[in-house]
């Protein structure tokens, strides 16, 4: 994602209105580019300056949503292969 796009998006970032695809793309870009992260944390604190809430936190990075989401991803794991045995037995 180029520096522009990402500035860009803030808005729909902060608003939540990103699909998750743009938001991973997001994230990796704030990891990588300074510039953006200076942004990123002068736009969210005048945004909790305007509201009087706390902070809302930075984004993760993809190891980081990985890591929280394992359980899920082990459930879909094992799921997919019920399925594939299930269809392969199915099929003798």
């Amino acid at each position: 994602m180029d520096h522009s796009r990402a500035i860009g998006l803030l808005d729909e970032y902060f608003r939540g209105t990103l699909d998750r695809e743009t938001t991973r793309d997001l994230h990796k870009h704030f990891n990588e580019c300074e510039d953006c992260k200076v942004r990123l944390r002068a736009t969210r604190s005048s945004l909790v300056a305007r509201r009087g809430a706390s902070a809302a936190p930075e984004p993760d990075t993809l190891q980081e949503t990985l890591r929280r989401n394992r359980t899920m991803t082990y459930v879909v794991l094992v799921i997919m292969l019920c399925f594939f045995f299930f269809f392969r037995l199915w099929r003798r």
